[in-house]
């Protein structure tokens, strides 16, 4: 890859869902990685990248230079740390390793936004359920690769298939538009065999698209451009295109990001406030560790 790539550097971004993460970036520097992605301890491990902190002390000590400033990392860990208390969320602990990772395969965010949607619904104790479908939808459909949009065709197949089963109805009863034209060859050439009978219950009869897919997608930018536009970038244009309407407008209503928050949302200056709140609080120390 690094004589392909010529002097760009060489990047690697993994998740900690296996619980070997940590390990494999170690080992991509060793084999000539240039950049690894990592995520500030108290938002790391779980379903997302390796810890910051622990990465740098453990590339430090093979040898490497990592000019790293760890105390202002530190910092900002403390500071998510306190915000994750306050609002109740959870920060990000070491996973174990997990087999069943290999076979469903199903990317962090994805698992992470499906144990949310599901603990909405009051379904969260079916997650381990829903992956194992993952895995045998993966395998009927042909073994998709497993990045977006496939990934979340793949679970949401799977979830109509574990709440279909509960409702007493059989697999593929019912399936997604998007799963159909995928099977049909809607997506370009699928990668492995289909059982024929399944192949039917899917498409409905439909025939395969036997042409390239892309031949059949209209252009899209001048009908947005006509009916959505005039727009001041292009950057708005692909807004459009992504969004509709409403969710565009709300975009930009929002304006900038905000990066300035409240004085009093820091851990030292709260401590402060709380104890001036309690009469019976003469004197306290604070000690730096």
């Amino acid at each position: 890859v690094k004589q392909v790539i010529g002097g760009r550097p060489l990047q690697i971004h993994t998740h900690c869902n296996s619980g070997l993460a940590p390990y494999v970036v170690l080992q991509a520097v060793e084999a000539g990685v240039d950049v690894v992605h990592t995520a500030t301890s108290t938002l790391a491990n779980g379903v997302s990248h390796s810890p910051t902190e622990r990465v740098v002390r453990n590339l430090r000590r093979r040898g490497y230079n990592v000019p790293l400033d760890l105390d202002g990392v530190s910092e900002v860990a403390e500071r998510l740390a306190y915000i994750a208390e306050k609002e109740g969320k959870p920060v990000g602990t070491p996973n174990e390793y997990d087999e069943f990772h290999f076979q469903h395969q199903c990317p962090g965010g994805m698992v992470s936004n499906l144990a949310y949607q599901l603990e909405t619904m009051g379904l969260k104790h079916r997650l381990e359920d829903i992956l194992e479908e993952a895995w045998h939808v993966r395998e009927d459909l042909g073994y998709p690769i497993v990045v977006s949009p496939f990934a979340q065709y793949i679970v949401t197949q799977a979830v109509l298939n574990v709440m279909g089963r509960d409702k007493g109805h059989e697999r593929y009863d019912t399936v997604p538009d998007e799963v159909r034209l995928y099977v049909r060859g809607g997506y370009g050439e699928i990668a492995g065999p289909i059982d024929p009978n399944l192949y039917d219950k899917i498409t409905r009869g439909a025939e395969p698209i036997k042409e390239r897919p892309g031949a059949l997608v209209p252009p899209a930018l001048e009908r947005i451009r006509k009916t959505r536009g005039p727009f001041a970038s292009d950057d708005d244009l692909l807004l459009a295109a992504f969004y509709d309407q409403t969710q565009y407008q709300a975009l930009k209503d929002a304006g900038p990001i905000k990066t300035e928050y409240p004085i009093m949302e820091t851990p030292l200056l709260t401590l402060v406030k709380e104890l001036g709140n309690r009469p019976g609080v003469r004197s306290f120390q604070l000690r730096s560790v």
